[in-house]
């Protein structure tokens, strides 16, 4: 069930100018490498110990991946890769290294992950924090409320 509130937007640098309402998720807690292997385990024949070694593992190849400059693919997950942002310059034999200023992840979900979370997926269920647990919604969102 994916928590979400309802908060007005305004367009930025318009303060006179009526906001609309929209729908924003909210995050309801965090799981980290332990609450992974946990779950895990739970499913399968791994011991908790060795499904969090090979999850601390993975963080570590996936890190060593990014930093030798290779995107890393995680199967029906997605894959990351790295882009930077700096300085230009006017011509190409001027560009120095040290104009690269700030490196950023960037994840691209794959096709199924993103059909897993597609909002028209049924078993996907919204429930509004601001409201009574009664008013849960399990049928499609309002689109007006762009949840």
């Amino acid at each position: 069930m994916l928590h979400y509130r309802v908060v007005e937007k305004k367009r930025p640098g318009d303060e006179f100018t009526e906001g609309k309402y929209y729908g924003c998720l909210v995050n309801p807690g965090k799981i980290d490498l332990n609450g992974l292997a946990k779950r895990i385990s739970a499913t399968c024949t791994v011991t908790r110990a060795d499904t969090l070694a090979v999850l601390s593992a993975l963080q570590d190849e996936i890190i060593y991946a990014l930093q030798s400059g290779m995107r890393v693919h995680l199967g029906d997950v997605g894959c990351f890769r790295l882009t930077c942002r700096g300085k230009g310059v006017e011509r190409k034999e001027d560009f120095r290294v040290s104009q690269i200023e700030k490196l950023k992840v960037v994840f691209h979900p794959n096709k199924t992950l993103q059909e897993a979370l597609a909002v028209s997926n049924k078993e996907i269920s919204f429930y509004n924090v601001e409201t009574a647990p009664a008013e849960a919604e399990t049928t499609e969102p309002d689109e007006e409320q762009g949840v």
